[in-house]
């Protein structure tokens, strides 16, 4: 028996009614993407679109997060045909939420200090921790609102006060922005302010907490505002799939794309594309993007079917819905694998060297330190990550923490 079988892995995603073939592919693309640019090598050795912009401005890498973030706001209306068929009460299906968030939480605060355990150095800010608060949001969404319109508004009304709060609000002991402080400054803006504070009240009632940065933290406390709209246009584009006529879905997500896009791009003239903050010109851009990359899925793999008529297309699309039926999985086990290796050491003649810079001088590092090279040790390493979850698929192991 094979590890793979293209035909029968992919029917496997169809038949079940609380996924979409279209979304998990693309759900595995962008995880296998957002391993392949946090574990590369330093930037000077890694193409520039593979690496997050240093500040305003936006890079390919930039645009993975917010992807994750729509696309799991888009499973949450797949993941609830089975309570709603079941007539599960709102109160147990928030029980769950509840359960499966505060798990995610845990699972980020676990990475934040592994591998030396060190409590001081717990970040409460991260990528897991955002994706559990947005993903109780979107539940919470869902079961009460539930009204494109409403959710829409709301999406659009977090922007807007998150537009106030960093360029109309002034600054404790500073004065206001665009005027006594440079606009968007790197160091004194609204959200590096609040996380500052929030970390010094941490260490000083429990002497722990770290921001990633030092002095600011791109998951920071103020930015999930924006990154909680990011997540209801998910739920927006996850209404659009339920449209039973494929076109429509596809005519509706390329409308949504074009107009946020535009309006992001529009609005970044006056407030800056930038992904450290998740200002609110950069959350309309990236959901324009991940809606009509969500319109290209359904297009090519819903409609028009390549994966039928492509060996290669099969491929690619196989490898991608295993990668997002467990990507929370891998996406944890790539970060622990990597915490892990950048920690243990090895001795390369009288210097200690940590096993993750041996593992790459031993092998595409023989070739030089070029990108070109440090591009092929990140997607090996990306291929690691998919082995734990092909493993898991083919034991039908689904993980829904």
């Amino acid at each position: 028996m094979t590890l793979i079988n293209t035909a029968q892995d992919i029917a496997v995603v169809e038949a079940r009614s609380d996924r979409s073939l279209a979304i998990d592919v693309d759900r595995g693309l962008t995880i296998a993407f957002m391993i392949l640019v946090n574990d590369g090598m330093d930037a000077p050795h890694t193409f520039s679109q593979l690496q997050h912009s240093s500040w305003n401005g936006m890079t390919l890498t930039d645009m993975v997060f917010p992807n994750f973030l729509f696309l799991m706001g888009s499973a949450v209306i797949f993941a609830m045909r089975r309570p709603f068929r079941e007539q599960t009460s709102h109160a147990a299906i928030l029980r769950r939420a509840a359960r499966r968030a505060l798990i995610l939480f845990a699972i980020g605060l676990l990475i934040s200090v592994f591998p030396t355990f060190g409590w001081t150095t717990m970040r409460y800010f991260g990528v897991l921790q955002r994706i559990a608060i947005c993903y109780f949001a979107a539940v919470l969404f869902y079961l009460y609102v539930r009204s494109f319109r409403s959710i829409a508004l709301t999406a659009a009304g977090l922007l807007l006060v998150y537009w106030v709060l960093l360029c109309r609000t002034p600054l404790p002991g500073l004065g206001w922005p665009g005027s006594d402080v440079p606009l968007l400054d790197i160091h004194d803006n609204l959200a590096n302010w609040l996380d500052q504070a929030c970390v010094s009240l941490t260490q000083t009632l429990f002497h722990t907490g770290r921001l990633h940065h030092g002095f600011r933290d791109p998951e920071g406390l103020l930015s999930t505002i924006p990154s909680l709209a990011t997540t209801l246009f998910g739920l927006l584009g996850g209404l659009v799939m339920q449209d039973r006529d494929n076109r429509r879905k596809v005519r509706h997500l390329l409308w949504l794309g074009s107009a946020t896009f535009i309006a992001g791009t529009g609005w970044s003239f006056l407030f800056p594309l930038n992904k450290n903050l998740w200002t609110s010109s950069y959350a309309l851009v990236c959901a324009g993007a991940s809606f009509l990359f969500l319109a290209a899925c359904v297009e090519l793999f819903d409609i028009r079917r390549i994966q039928e008529r492509f060996r290669v297309a099969q491929t690619v699309c196989t490898g991608a819905v295993i990668f997002g039926a467990n990507a929370i999985v891998a996406y944890a086990f790539s970060e622990l694998g990597h915490g892990l290796m950048a920690t243990l050491t090895v001795r390369e003649g009288e210097v200690p060297v940590t096993l993750w810079q041996w593992g790459y001088d031993h092998s595409f590092g023989l070739f030089g330190a070029g990108k070109t090279a440090t591009l092929a040790w990140a997607v090996t390493y990306v291929g690691l990550c998919f082995i734990l979850n092909m493993l898991l698929w083919r034991r039908r192991i689904f993980l829904k923490i």
